[in-house]
């Protein structure tokens, strides 16, 4: 039943009960299907970034929109200005500082912090990580440090995801020593606190 603002009563319960409790009534029920992500998709062309799912879910969640990716490029070809191409990049590795501390206090990286970084190169983009002050190449991480690499970027950091939400895993990290079980059960406890 509408009212004259236009918003039905579930509507008002449940921004009542938001204000109230600081999550949604009906909650979002999310099934986690890990999707291994490898170095190979770490990179892209400029013109395939919008087909390029890991390049494109990275853009979204720093509120990069692949239309000022392409226009850049459009930009840096028709002009031959590199600069524009190093102040999109500026503009970009400046917004994965957020990501950087997110996913190092997820992964409780205190010594050699984890960071991640654009290039824009003149026929690619890269994606590429960092230990302290040495490069890493996906593929050849720790099997756990790959699964929360995995984790991280394919829900954690989504922004759709809100307090109350209901999160459906199948058997998650059943590939980590049982150690890594342990420490990834008390992880998603304090994660859905």
């Amino acid at each position: 039943k509408l009212k004259e603002d236009n918003k039905t009563d579930v509507d008002r319960l449940q921004e009542n009960f938001y204000r109230k409790y600081g999550f949604n009534f009906f909650p979002q029920i999310i099934n986690y299907q890990e999707k291994n992500i490898s170095s190979s998709e770490l990179k892209c062309s400029a013109k395939e970034v919008e087909n390029a799912w890991f390049i494109k879910l990275l853009f979204d969640k720093i509120g990069i929109d692949c239309v000022e990716i392409k226009r850049t490029y459009d930009s840096f070809r028709v002009k031959n200005n590199k600069g524009a191409l190093t102040t999109l990049q500026k503009k970009i590795n400046k917004r994965i500082e957020i990501i950087n501390n997110d996913f190092n206090n997820m992964y409780y990286a205190r010594d050699d912090k984890y960071t991640f970084e654009i290039s824009l190169e003149t026929d690619y983009i890269y994606f590429t990580l960092y230990r302290g002050n040495n490069d890493i190449v996906l593929d050849y991480q720790s099997t756990g440090f790959k699964w929360f690499f995995n984790l991280y970027f394919g829900l954690l950091s989504n922004k759709n995801l809100n307090p109350g939400d209901i999160i459906i895993m199948d058997e998650p990290a059943t590939n980590l020593h049982v150690l890594g079980q342990k420490e990834l059960r008390a992880f998603l406890k304090g994660f859905a606190i």
